[in-house]
């Protein structure tokens, strides 16, 4: 999971990096408006897949972890359910 956060983040960097690369080679307001819309699509778009990302991995992980506890619950209710109570 850390290497995913990881990732986004180098993600993240490396669009702002870019896009204040272009900003430096604007020459009219709308050029700088277009380089910005460029810069909060691709933003978006990031934060979206990062988002699906994250949430994939956070339920793999909460299953992995649950694993254990499911298992030992299910035991234990048999056992009640065997001794009637």
């Amino acid at each position: 999971m850390s290497a995913e956060l990881a990732g986004l983040a180098l993600s993240a960097m490396s669009l702002a990096a870019s896009t204040a690369t272009k900003l430096l080679a604007v020459k009219t307001l709308a050029d700088a408006v277009e380089v910005n819309a460029g810069f909060a699509c691709g933003s978006f778009d990031a934060a979206v897949s990062g988002s699906a990302k994250l949430s994939e991995l956070g339920m793999k992980l909460a299953a992995e972890v649950s694993q254990p506890l499911l298992g030992e619950l299910g035991k234990n209710w048999s056992k009640q359910a065997q001794l009637g109570g």
